[in-house]
């Protein structure tokens, strides 16, 4: 994965090639001119190797080759103090195994000449599960939800509901009563606008509840009261009515790896909660008296027909949009380090915890521009176990792990400024001149004119390998690190606009705390002290370079690279699901199961 920056200090170029050292013994009078008859070469080619291991997989094949001027003496595999020889066979080859933890591990390899001379060619190696872009990743995401959340989901789901129609739920002509006390008909109907109110029973389960308020119907007629015909006016109506009609919904299973698609609907039930009673009568001098008892008469049967009316013909309707109600069903597009990333979010499971809360199970998916037949198979992310919860927002590093991963599809994952490798100075840039201060041979290919003096350090970023993101363990959140980002095999090449001098690799974690934005995202924050890299040097084409020079060299980069690589983290942000109201987030720490536990409330904090 290739990323290139320019930058006015210094121009960004890269290259690939196999670990190698090269070296001579230095002409009298000259320290830094090669002897062409003591020249050697010794390199070693590791690419071969195992990179992307399933999750659980404990062993990585290492699969090398040594190419030696003065002869392969041995093949050391594991760290330096401990290490253990593997046989070269006559060719220069060998395969050994190297035992590897879950996430990223870093596999040293070393070869060594007869004459003692030793090159490096550590391997990266990533045991973890793969998801690929655009397919769902189940249960990113854990959200107990509480009255206030519920509530405001509703209000944003309720909005469904805008076009339906419930003025027409009554036919004019339709009878109220028709019998030998009442002949009344209706002759109008209207309703205000339902809403949805969403909300945990005390099982666990979701209560939705659709009201309809301001009902007003219309009617007029014929009373018989008192012994007298009572004329009910076409003015008479039931007005002020609130109906409520509540359902149980539970969500239909999904196939594996898809979002819930419906809900299915028990419980029903329509309740009158408020209600008033206008008659308008005429043709009787005790209309008084007799508008009490037609009242009484025919208030019942027009609120039964009120709820028969809309049990029969609304809650058909209503019905069938609460089972195909879309809850945190949204796609958004975000932008980071310049390239546009796609994530879904869906609801995948609903049900109650071990403490009878509501907890919804949300899935995501994310893609980038991708497109550049990269090796990995997916983005990768360590098993999970939710641990039970009280409240909160429980978040899989998954998620950030596989919108990093589009981003590092995309290619513009990279070190955005490396002119603070001059040496501190601000503005200050790294020249060949200041390099060869700790790499004595190319004090010759300056003085030589090989290089021109004063050419600005080309620094070429190569990113080979997908980033993981992970919780930190108990362990590691004493340093105060929530999540980290490890980096396998990033290549740096160093060199001049004439050709590259140096290629590295390096073996990078990030530990990184969350910390809440006024707008309620998560904003990543470096931890130095709980981040650190290894680096070495793959290929040289600097001749008569000591192994001292080039772990200095080494060195430099090593220590700068956590440093560079902090100013990717200015200005990102995750964003939460929006519910409609604010979302404050507090304290967020890693779970032993691999979660990250987050206090959220809604609303003012």
């Amino acid at each position: 994965m290739r990323a290139i920056l320019a930058l006015p200090s210094l121009c960004l170029c890269g290259c690939l090639g196999m670990l190698t050292g090269t070296g001579g013994a230095p002409a009298p009078g000259d320290p830094g001119a090669p002897d062409p008859e003591a020249a050697w070469s010794l390199s070693i080619d590791t690419s071969r190797s195992d990179t992307y291991l399933p999750v659980g997989a404990t062993t990585a094949t290492i699969r090398g080759h040594v190419v030696a001027s003065a002869g392969v003496d041995r093949a050391e595999i594991g760290p330096g103090a401990a290490p253990t020889r593997v046989p070269v066979d006559s060719g220069g080859s060998f395969t050994a195994p190297a035992t590897v933890a879950p996430g990223y591990s870093l596999v040293e390899a070393r070869a060594y000449d007869r004459q003692g001379r030793v090159v490096n060619g550590h391997r990266s190696v990533l045991s973890a599960a793969y998801t690929p872009e655009w397919q769902l990743l189940g249960e990113t995401a854990v959200l107990a939800a509480d009255e206030a959340m519920l509530a405001a989901l509703g209000e944003s789901a309720g909005a469904l509901l805008g076009g339906l129609d419930l003025g027409s739920f009554i036919t004019p002509g339709t009878a109220l009563m028709n019998n030998s006390t009442c002949q009344l008909f209706v002759n109008r109907a209207s309703t205000g606008r339902p809403s949805l109110r969403l909300a945990p029973t005390a099982d666990g389960r979701l209560l939705a509840v659709v009201r309809v308020p301001d009902i007003t119907v219309g009617f007029g007629g014929r009373c018989n009261a008192l012994g007298t015909e009572i004329t009910v006016r076409d003015s008479s109506e039931a007005d002020e009515t609130t109906v409520e009609l509540s359902m149980i919904l539970e969500p239909i299973e999904p196939a594996p790896g898809q979002c819930i698609q419906g809900f299915t609907a028990s419980d029903v039930n329509l309740r009158i909660t408020s209600f008033d009673l206008d008659l308008r009568l005429s043709g009787s001098l005790l209309l008084s008296l007799a508008g009490e008892v037609v009242g009484e008469i025919i208030e019942g049967p027009v609120k039964s027909m009120i709820q028969r009316q809309l049990m029969e013909q609304v809650g058909p309707l209503v019905g069938p949009m609460l089972a195909e109600l879309r809850v945190l069903d949204e796609t958004t597009t975000l932008d980071f380090l310049g390239t546009s990333v796609e994530l879904g979010l869906c609801l995948t499971g609903l049900g109650p915890s071990p403490e009878g809360q509501l907890l919804a199970r949300l899935g995501t998916r994310a893609r980038g521009p991708g497109g550049l037949g990269i090796e990995a198979p997916g983005a990768p992310h360590l098993p999970t176990t939710p641990p039970a919860t009280g409240g909160g927002l429980l978040l899989d590093p998954a998620l950030v792990s596989q919108i990093l991963f589009s981003v590092w599809n995309g290619g513009a994952f990279a070190i955005p400024d490396v002119s603070a490798l001059g040496g501190g100075g601000e503005g200050l840039g790294f020249t060949i001149d200041t390099l060869s201060g700790i790499v004595p041979p190319l004090r010759q290919m300056l003085a030589d004119g090989r290089i021109p003096r004063g050419a600005p350090l080309v620094v070429g970023v190569d990113a080979q390998m997908a980033p993981l993101v992970r919780a930190a363990t108990p362990e590691e959140s004493a340093t105060g690190a929530d999540v980290f980002i490890e980096l396998g095999d990033l290549r740096l090449s160093l060199g001049t606009s004439a050709g590259t001098l140096f290629e590295l690799a390096s073996h990078v974690r990030l530990g990184l705390s969350l910390e809440a934005t006024p707008e309620g995202a998560l904003a990543p924050v470096l931890v130095a002290a709980a981040s650190s890299s290894r680096t070495w040097i793959v290929d040289t084409a600097v001749t008569g370079l000591a192994p001292r020079n080039a772990d200095t060299l080494a060195e430099l980069v090593d220590g700068l690279i956590v440093s560079q690589l902090s100013p990717l983290l200015s200005g990102v942000a995750i964003a939460l699901p929006d519910l409609g109201v604010p979302l404050h987030v507090g304290d967020v720490a890693a779970d032993p199961g691999g979660y990250l536990v987050i206090d959220l409330t809604v609303g003012a904090p």
